[in-house]
């Protein structure tokens, strides 16, 4: 670590700054503290800020100071919504707040991969929660008219059929994220509990419109014993690109859970693609798997599985968090730039596991 940093100085200075500012962020922390991504990456042993501001703040019994303003941001939201965000919103209440000086409230919400990474300080699960959230409310009188609609908070697997369940995730988006629904919804129809295979393919397909709207070139294969498709860079005239990604995409509403039979599949994938596409000497490929949310223990479990499939030619395994894929298309759109370069997709794929954070700092 550089500047003398240890686990210890850094948590002091992290206290420090956020007493003033509750939901600091990675960039934020670097750049008053100051340190260098690589310091905190290096004395909390993850690449993860949540996780590593949790490891910086300590995690105890006491009620977090940080936790009261972020329930409060959901609870106002939820006033004038008429009713519980999802994972997508979330994420929208975090983004405009942490641009607000100083920032609002919302700076400190978790994302959803704490959130269902088992954070007792966060609920432990989404229903855990929304629990939380219902408590809060509980509590405080200006907020106690919203709790029916909090403690009614369900997945949507009452509507009739998948296409109506799909629709209702569309519905569901409210319109502030430059991201179409098809797109936005992805989250939403990730962890929606019901076991219509036609919700599995809905969600296959949405991944891959996002993957278009990204400029990128798109060869659905359809599942099966096959990955779901194969994404390429555009064709550029005079550009060098030399990439594709083999990707597959899993609809699993309590968390994609990596095992033997998933590890088998992702390898047949690894075999049988990364030899086509060596043969069309593509030099780097990548597999990738996109999916609601992930577990910390499955990503060590794929950076075991990368060692297996090297000799396939492929270069890295990598997870890819729904709504981190839902931020590269809103900020496509709402920057026109693009997002997945030659240089950025190697980095990006060198994470183990896309996040909204690291999809913030390309």
């Amino acid at each position: 670590m550089g500047a003398g940093w240890t686990k210890e100085t850094l948590a002091a200075r992290l206290r420090e700054l956020a007493e003033v500012d509750p939901g600091i962020t990675a960039k934020r922390f670097q750049d008053a503290a100051p340190c260098t991504r690589i310091d905190w990456v290096d004395a909390f042993e993850t690449s993860r800020w949540d996780e590593a501001r949790i490891a910086l703040l300590g995690v105890s019994n006491r009620k977090e100071k940080d936790t009261e303003p972020a329930f409060r941001s959901v609870c106002l939201w939820i006033q004038t919504k008429g009713r519980f965000p999802n994972s997508v919103d979330l994420g929208a209440i975090k983004r405009r707040d942490s641009k607000q000086s100083p920032p609002g409230p919302g700076a400190s919400l978790p994302s959803t991969s704490v959130i269902f990474g088992g954070s007792n300080r966060w609920g432990g699960s989404w229903n855990g929660f929304k629990e939380l959230v219902a408590r809060y409310a509980e509590e405080n009188s200006e907020f106690r008219n919203i709790v029916p609609v909090v403690r009614g908070a369900t997945s949507l697997d009452s509507e009739d059929g998948a296409t109506a369940q799909a629709e209702s995730a569309n519905e569901a988006v409210d319109g502030t994220s430059f991201s179409p629904p098809i797109v936005e919804s992805l989250v939403r129809l990730a962890t929606l509990e019901s076991d219509d295979r036609k919700l599995d393919k809905e969600f296959e397909r949405r991944v891959g419109y996002a993957f278009r709207i990204l400029g990128l070139r798109v060869d659905h294969l359809g599942g099966g014993n096959e990955a779901d498709g194969i994404v390429r860079p555009p064709v550029i005239a005079g550009d060098d690109s030399d990439w594709a990604l083999i990707y597959d995409a899993k609809r699993w509403p309590d968390g994609y859970r990596f095992v033997k039979d998933e590890e088998r599949k992702l390898t047949e994938y690894a075999r049988v693609h990364g030899r086509a596409l060596g043969a069309e000497r593509i030099k780097n490929r990548y597999l990738v798997l996109v999916a609601g949310r992930f577990r910390e223990k499955d990503v060590a479990k794929a950076q075991s599985l990368k060692r297996e499939v090297g000799s396939e030619g492929v270069q890295e395994v990598c997870f890819v968090e729904a709504d981190a894929l839902v931020r590269l298309v809103e900020r496509r759109l709402e920057e026109g730039i693009d997002v997945i370069t030659n240089r950025s997709i190697g980095r990006l794929m060198r994470t183990g596991i896309v996040t909204i954070a690291h999809v913030d700092e390309l």
